[in-house]
């Protein structure tokens, strides 16, 4: 299902030209934002028809604009923090990452895990983003789904 892209794109599966910026770029963009706690620079990396499943929304899918919101939200709780960002690029526009987070739960309680998330890029912005447990549940996901990711 995940392919290189053709010089005009793939209509079928939404994949995109090769003279789209690379979502990896916007990664790692992404991450030097949240670094600095900068909601805004965070919010400029998402598409804006993005659906977006983070930690800081409690693994809902929402849209941009309250992406934004729930991670300014996270930063200020004192406890939300995200760290240790290593990336697989499986295609220009698909791009896997691993980090550790330490979080609040809804019930008052705290996790700290690893997250696995699954980036779909359009115009090189994050457009579409799952969390997973593991690598091959991503995958498989995305062979299921198509670029959507069923968001």
């Amino acid at each position: 299902m995940v392919s290189e892209p053709t010089a005009t794109g793939d209509f079928e599966t939404g994949m995109p030209t090769l003279d789209e910026p690379r979502l990896m770029e916007t990664l790692l963009r992404f991450e030097q934002a949240h670094r600095r706690r900068s909601v805004p620079d965070m919010r400029a990396c998402f598409h804006d028809e993005a659906m977006i499943e983070s930690v800081a929304s409690n693994g809902r899918a929402v849209p941009p604009d309250e992406q934004a919101d729930a991670l300014a939200s996270a930063l200020d709780d004192g406890v939300y923090s995200i760290r240790d960002w290593r990336y697989e690029e499986v295609a220009p526009q698909v791009v896997l990452s691993w980090t550790g987070a330490r979080h609040l739960l809804e019930d008052s309680g705290m996790r700290d895990e690893v997250v696995c998330r699954l980036h779909v890029g359009r115009k090189g912005l994050m457009w579409r983003v799952k969390l997973f447990r593991t690598r091959e549940e991503a995958l498989a996901h995305l062979e299921q789904h198509g670029p959507s990711l069923g968001l």
